[in-house]
């Protein structure tokens, strides 16, 4: 699968946000910033990738703003060095 690729030091990241009243007030992109940050304070993460829907804006979106960028050729966005 697209993962494949990645190498080794590559943390895979999943999320989701609840409550409506709680979307586009910049949680998501700060609770995925923090999380960056906790992984690779404690595990040594040296990039984290996601596999977001291609059709969920609010997460692309989200992940935009805490640094990820789209990986070419994949549907995978990475934040290197995280």
């Amino acid at each position: 699968g697209p993962w494949s690729v990645l190498p080794p030091g590559t943390f895979g990241i999943d999320f989701l946000l609840g409550d409506v009243e709680d979307l586009g007030r910049g949680l998501g992109s700060a609770l995925v910033r923090e999380f960056a940050r906790f992984v690779q304070r404690r595990r040594g993460a040296r990039r984290l990738a996601a596999d977001p829907d291609p059709a969920n804006v609010a997460s692309l979106r989200a992940l935009a703003r805490a640094g990820f960028v789209p990986l070419p050729g994949s549907a995978l966005h990475v934040l290197e060095p995280c």
